[in-house]
């Protein structure tokens, strides 16, 4: 009985969970943020470069943002990992924005992390301005790095404003 009562549970748990997949509906606000944007400030150039990507999930898809920085026109680290990632719209809340994308921001330079936000401007649709905020972390020495030290603040300046590059 227990286990005729285990599997009854168990199949309506997949049905459920199978039930809440959605099929795929693009995401048109990820749109606007599309593309190159760039960023000066004295002798130093920051471009971010954004893609739209497709991110599986059972038998449907969302779409995510993902992109690259390059500073002064030089790609840091050409590694297949993307410097932003998980660029979504929504609030962990579950507030959905028109004019705001979030994105996980890894800084190659100074090896950390952060949450970097992007807020399209509400006169111009080809400018931003960017918030970034750093991810609480902790670091282990070991005999490999005695010293190691983590340098406050990012590459990456904050408040920056950025416009696309058309």
């Amino acid at each position: 009985m227990k286990k005729l009562l285990f599997a009854l549970l168990l199949t309506t748990f997949n049905i459920s969970l199978f039930a809440q997949v959605k099929p795929y509906q693009p995401n048109p606000v990820l749109d606007k943020f599309l593309g190159t944007w760039v960023a000066q400030t004295g002798k130093k150039k920051i471009t971010i470069t954004i893609r739209k990507v497709q991110q599986p999930v059972l038998d449907s898809k969302f779409d995510i943002l993902e992109g690259d920085v390059s500073y002064n026109d030089e790609v840091l680290d050409k590694s297949i990992t993307p410097v932003l990632t998980s660029g979504f719209n929504y609030a962990r809340s579950g507030k959905i924005f028109q004019d705001k994308v979030f994105f996980n921001f890894y800084d190659k330079i100074k090896k950390k992390r952060g949450r970097l936000t992007l807020i399209l401007s509400e006169t111009n649709p080809n400018k931003f301005n960017v918030s970034l905020a750093e991810d609480r972390h902790f670091s282990v020495n070991t005999s490999s790095t005695p010293d190691r030290k983590v340098e406050p603040g990012f590459t990456l300046l904050t408040g920056s404003t950025f416009y696309k590059k058309l």
